[in-house]
């Protein structure tokens, strides 16, 4: 049934009209396929064993693994790999190859990732070490990814008094809600009260409140 939907001429006409112009849809499951512009599935390359994340790590179930297609690359981000180290694994689709980059510098293990505007951005609460008695935070670090420099910039933080609607454990993205749209990253809680949202290109923040008669 899922491989009759994306085969079906509605599907493609609806691509058309929003003006999708990406030319593969990866699957992730077991493994990483692609269905490509011919209609054709195929496996991505496995990616390197040293480079994937460890399942069976007890602290890797409170990580939330967030993937990002920008241009003909594919971000995977978050979890626990089997040596114990954190960092970002990437997918080039031109040659089928996998490398990998870094966390942003004295970045928290509670890393998250999304695209906006053609750009890789990343995030992570304020907290503190796995196990500390320290309380919880409800703002954000953020920076984005310059892809000439090849490294991360820091972006302005989420203001503290903006907050989330509740003390989120800086351990676990479980009840974290990440979108992008037109040039604009909306992040809120599961208790949907609000909105913190940043601009792209402003680089700078602002709250959208959501009426109550919306939040269920």
């Amino acid at each position: 049934g899922f491989r009759a939907i994306m085969r079906s001429e509605r599907f493609i006409k609806a691509r058309r009209a929003e003006d999708i112009t990406e030319q593969a849809l990866v699957v992730v499951g077991n493994c990483m396929m692609a269905l490509v512009s011919g209609r054709v599935w195929r496996r991505l390359a496995p990616m390197p064993a040293e480079m994937r994340i460890d399942f069976n790590n007890p602290y890797t179930a409170w990580f939330r693994r967030h993937i990002v297609a920008i241009g003909s690359e594919l971000f995977v981000a978050g979890g626990i790999r089997p040596n114990g180290s954190y960092a970002v694994a990437v997918h080039d689709a031109v040659d089928d190859s996998w490398f990998s980059m870094p966390l942003p510098p004295s970045c928290p293990i509670n890393f998250f990732a999304l695209g906006c505007a053609g750009r890789l951005f990343g995030g992570a609460f304020k907290g503190y070490p796995y196990g500390t008695m320290a309380p919880a935070q409800n703002s954000i670090l953020f920076w984005s990814w310059d892809a000439n420099s090849q490294e991360w910039v820091e972006l302005p933080s989420m203001p503290q008094s903006m907050g989330l609607s509740y003390r989120v454990d800086g351990d676990n993205l479980d009840s974290l809600i990440t979108v992008a749209a037109e040039g604009e990253i909306f992040i809120c809680d599961r208790y949907l009260s609000h909105f913190c949202v940043f601009d792209v290109l402003s680089e700078t923040w602002r709250r959208v409140d959501i009426p109550w008669s919306a939040r269920y």
